[in-house]
């Protein structure tokens, strides 16, 4: 009786076992970025600040993040508009509140620092939210 492979094939002696082949990670594929890509920019306010953010984004009817893009946004586009150096001291160290703007605006923040001669855009991005905050509770 021939026991070279019956029927268990770990005694088959004609398998060899061969080395697993190397996956090829030389072509990756790059993928595309989407179009409405959104980039996120924390600025940093003081506790009082982030009560008037918080209280007017609900009065509005949203959240925290989307009513600091709308402020940012609305300051942008009008850039007659003199953004005076706001009486509140950027301090980075604070509990952040955060921004997601499109590609468009994010460049155009990118102007408005250029103009203000700053080397951050998130104090750019300070800068534009605080002024656009007192305006609106001026306005209410």
């Amino acid at each position: 009786m021939n026991l070279d492979g019956g029927l268990n094939p770990m005694f088959n002696k004609k398998n060899t076992v061969s080395a697993p082949s190397k996956m090829k990670n030389d072509q990756k594929v790059k993928r595309n970025q989407r179009i409405d890509k959104k980039h996120d920019i924390k600025i940093p306010l003081n506790a009082e600040l982030m009560k008037m953010i918080r209280r007017q984004a609900f009065r509005v009817g949203m959240s925290a993040t989307q009513y600091a893009a709308h402020l940012i946004r609305i300051g942008m586009k009008h850039p007659c508009n003199s953004f005076p150096t706001p009486n509140v001291p950027y301090n980075p160290k604070l509990k952040n509140v955060h921004a997601k703007l499109s590609k468009y605006e994010y460049s155009n923040l990118l102007d408005f620092q250029l103009d203000f001669g700053y080397t951050s855009q998130r104090q750019t991005a300070y800068r534009i939210l605080i002024n656009m905050i007192y305006r609106e509770q001026q306005r209410l």
